[in-house]
């Protein structure tokens, strides 16, 4: 099982610990003194540093009814020889039996030590697990290159979201149409999907975050957004340890662990405010397309404009959620309606996504800041006028019937006016 965080405190009266194949962090000196004094200890196949503490052998409760078992193998980082303790303890008889029936490290530990087995000899895997590091710092340029792979942009399948309708899904069980959390009493149903890799085409490397409040991991792609506290959205690959995010009541709470992961399968599903809980967390349905970059940077100097990637997809999401919208108004909100409307590529990326992210990274990179800033500005402003209609829709769907109404009045008469000038 793969486990976040590190060794919890264990009670005075437990006797026998296993936690093997797990990835659990730490360090061995979280062992602390009137614990628990076990009689087994099992730890292989993890990610614990450091050195094994001096004292470890007392707090180990040995007898000659009750002995020993101790293992540390497969854990890379661990460094050191088994302290002279354990020895001492395991040579006491000239059995050598009644004290440790087995002790088991990596060659590290067990080179002229006292070790009864090293590494895989000892039995408990066939292989050790793999567990990938977190990753390093960025070091981006202040302009980062476009052109992510389309696997970059998502969360993984096995990413839980609570729906309204049908319980906790997995991202790959959802459907055009479900209603998903978003906030900590409301639902939006799912319009499109920027990304639907149901077939697994793709495959991507995710980052997994813990906090002590989470569902599990949540699991997504480094540059896709994440609310931190205070209500920011930043690409996940932003946040470390420690850092708090927004959880689905509106509370933060603090991140306890963060790993890199490889799945198959990627799925960015689109809500009408642009955000869904995830594992507990609130993330946005959108992602940056220069890594590591929260705010949209121009040219290959990196002019930084005062506009977020989550903003900015919500802008340009408005054409399509006003679609969505109409279509749902006249025809109703069902799956049938919602599948017959959505395309996707080969790799799973919708064609509402496809072409304009085309045509947005080779904006951003035009040298001439006017030239993409103009440009930028144009297409923004035009996606704000339909962001109105959406809104007046959504709000006030009677004054937006007025507002055509008298738009139509008023170009006829400016017609009629124009007929008998001429």
């Amino acid at each position: 099982t793969r486990l976040s965080g590190t060794i919890p405190p264990l009670p005075v009266t437990l006797k026998s610990f296993s936690l093997l194949g797990s990835g659990v962090l730490g360090n061995l000196n979280e062992f602390k003194e009137g614990q628990a004094r076990l009689t087994e200890l099992w730890l292989a196949g993890n990610q614990f540093e450091g050195t094994i503490p001096l004292n470890m052998a007392a707090r180990m409760d040995c007898s000659v009814t009750a002995p020993c078992w101790l293992h540390l193998e497969g854990n890379p980082e661990l460094e050191g020889s088994m302290p002279p303790g354990l020895c001492t303890r395991y040579l006491a008889n000239e059995n050598k039996q009644d004290q440790f029936v087995s002790l088991g490290g990596d060659a590290a530990q067990c080179d002229g030590s006292c070790c009864t087995c090293v590494g895989l000899e000892c039995g408990n895997f066939e292989e050790f697990p793999v567990f990938a590091p977190p990753p390093p710092p960025s070091t981006s340029s202040p302009a980062p290159a476009p052109g992510l792979p389309p696997g970059q942009l998502c969360f993984s399948g096995a990413t839980l979201v609570e729906t309204k309708d049908r319980g906790l899904l997995r991202m790959d069980q959802l459907q055009l149409g479900d209603l998903v959390l978003t906030d900590a009493e409301t639902y939006e149903p799912i319009y499109s999907f920027g990304h639907y890799d149901i077939n697994a085409v793709n495959k991507a490397e995710f980052l997994q975050i813990s906090t002590e409040q989470s569902l599990g991991s949540l699991e997504l792609t480094p540059n896709h957004f994440v609310f931190k506290e205070g209500n920011q959205a930043v690409p996940a690959s932003s946040l470390s340890v420690g850092d708090k995010v927004v959880m689905a009541s509106g509370d933060s709470d603090a991140i306890v662990s963060i790993r890199t992961v490889t799945r198959k399968g990627v799925f960015a599903p689109y809500t009408y405010s642009g955000t869904i809980i995830t594992n507990g967390i609130k993330s946005s349905s959108f992602a940056t397309v220069q890594d590591n970059a929260r705010y949209v940077t121009l040219g290959t100097n990196g002019i930084q404009v005062p506009i977020t990637y989550h903003q900015l997809g919500l802008i340009f999401e408005s054409p399509h959620r006003l679609y969505c919208r109409l279509l749902w108004l006249v025809v109703g909100r069902t799956t049938t309606t919602t599948t017959t409307t959505e395309s996707y590529n080969n790799e799973g990326m919708s064609v509402w996504v496809e072409q304009p992210l085309q045509w947005y990274e080779w904006l951003i990179m035009q040298q001439s800041l006017v030239v993409s800033g103009t440009l930028l500005l144009l297409v923004v402003g035009l996606w704000c006028v339909v962001n109105v209609f959406e809104m007046m829709m959504l709000w006030h769907p009677a004054g937006l019937v007025a507002w055509v109404v008298l738009v139509i009045v008023a170009c006829r008469r400016r017609n009629c006016c124009s007929k008998r000038a001429t």
